[in-house]
């Protein structure tokens, strides 16, 4: 099994060494082939001067570089297009997630899922930041007729083919188990850990208002779309 981690990150220069460094560990056990792709989204705090340090260091890990802040969904779409490997896995960088829960992924993809998306289901984050996500998810389970609770939740594992042919509008991310299903994918969870964050503020929103109007559009749409 070749395995490509994508890690989004917005100014997370405290966090991305630890993480990439467990990441790595983790992998190596796991996956002889694999990658760790790091996506610095126009970071303005040193996040890319520690990109090139663990760059050097593991022979493993990649960075691409936007000029300025472009999204999540941007990030995240150069960082499959860039991956090598059949599975994908995306985390956040911020140390929330947790890569001790990598073999828990590989292990439900091997029994036959095309995705499985972590759930927080004790997460670490402000109470009206959870309740706010809770109503989201209710709404996207109602409307979208899917049983996952924690949509939103960065860290997911998916066969890369399960997602070929797929092209995200802004924001789009968060939808890509939706996406998956709707083509007749097969779609599962698993419950990980979720660590509070240590260092900072979110930099990526995690909801807007704007996302009720999103999963409406999504209910009409096919599988494919065009930005």
């Amino acid at each position: 099994m070749n395995i490509s981690v994508v890690i989004p990150a917005l100014n997370e220069a405290d966090t991305l060494e630890a993480l990439c460094a467990r990441t790595v560990e983790i992998l190596s056990k796991i996956a002889p082939l694999h990658e760790v792709i790091v996506i610095d989204d126009g970071s303005t705090d040193g996040t890319t001067a520690v990109l090139e340090k663990l760059r050097k260091r593991y022979g493993t890990v990649r960075a691409i570089g936007f000029p300025s802040n472009r999204g999540k969904t941007a990030a995240l779409v150069a960082g499959f297009q860039e991956a090598r490997g059949d599975v994908i896995i995306t985390m956040d960088g911020d140390l929330q997630n947790d890569p001790d829960d990598i073999p828990l992924f590989i292990a439900a993809l091997q029994k036959g899922q095309d995705l499985v998306c972590g759930w927080r289901w004790k997460r670490q984050d402000p109470l009206m930041k959870v309740l706010v996500s809770y109503v989201f998810n209710c709404f996207l389970r109602l409307t979208c007729k899917t049983a996952i609770h924690d949509i939103n939740c960065g860290f997911k594992a998916f066969n890369k083919r399960s997602i070929e042919g797929i092209r995200f509008h802004k924001d789009e991310h968060r939808f890509i188990p939706i996406l998956v299903e709707k083509r007749g994918g097969r779609v599962s969870e698993i419950r990980i850990r979720h660590h509070p964050r240590r260092f900072g503020a979110s930099k990526y929103s995690t909801f807007r208002y704007k996302a009720f109007f999103d999963i409406v559009r999504l209910v009409f749409r096919g599988t494919t779309s065009h930005n």
